[in-house]
């Protein structure tokens, strides 16, 4: 996380690259927003991305800012005691949706770390009109089903046009 955290930070505020940055849980958002506040050209969106636009059951943590997840079971195990896991409703929205309300023409990277289902994303983001991106960087420690993340995979998603 530390990594994808530098190379982030390295892109935004070293070359200022315009970036739409998601995420859906709102204390996590806040400090987004406070961490990027002098960073004009970014786009940040209180959003989780999805297959459809809505509204879904997130789960997170008391007093963790970086655990949260739409699969409670995957949050039993890190968190030892349930009572600690509470349910908050975030906004869904499609990678098509994003496109459209942002007026996005073009992506030189799309950076994936959604612990474990970055497959998924990359997936969404090639088949539901996001601009082809020139690079795609995701994490591949937590990937769901193991093995799945592999560039022969990625190769053979089909691109929407």
């Amino acid at each position: 996380m530390m990594a994808e955290l530098a190379t982030q930070y390295e892109f935004i505020e070293r070359y200022h690259w315009r970036s739409l940055l998601l995420e859906p849980q709102p204390e996590v958002f806040k400090q987004l927003v406070e961490n990027y506040r002098n960073e004009p050209q970014l786009i940040l969106e209180n959003v989780a991305l999805g297959e459809t636009d809505g509204t879904l059951t997130m789960y997170t943590v008391k007093g963790s800012s970086c655990l949260g997840s739409f699969d409670r079971d995957a949050l039993v195990k890190p968190v030892r005691d349930s009572s600690n896991i509470v349910e908050i409703a975030v906004e869904v929205a499609t990678f098509h949706t994003l496109v459209d309300r942002h007026k996005i023409d073009h992506v030189d990277l799309l950076l994936v770390d959604t612990e474990g289902y970055d497959f998924e994303v990359i997936k969404m983001a090639l088949q539901d009109g996001l601009p082809k991106p020139r690079l795609i960087r995701y994490e591949h420690l937590h990937a769901r089903p193991k093995g799945v993340c592999s560039i022969a995979c990625l190769s053979r998603i089909p691109i929407a046009s």
